[in-house]
């Protein structure tokens, strides 16, 4: 059995950047962009790497008065 050069690149690729590392990377970044669109708490993971609002509209809202000073 001959080993050829494109073999050996995909080991080392494989070994360097594993395939479950890149999947969780991606999910990891879905989440927060679901975080930044509904809200902390405020959506539900429906599988693959896609969310659901909780409630069906967007994340909670902040008070119309938040950090006034008067």
């Amino acid at each position: 059995m001959t080993v050829k050069g494109s073999d050996v690149l995909l080991i080392i690729v494989a070994i360097l950047f594993p395939p479950g590392h890149i999947h969780a990377f991606w999910l990891i970044y879905r989440k927060m962009k679901a975080e930044e669109k509904y809200g902390v708490g405020g959506y539900r993971y429906v599988g693959n790497g896609e969310y659901q609002p909780v409630y069906g509209g967007p994340g909670p809202q902040q008070p119309i008065h938040y950090g006034a000073t008067a």
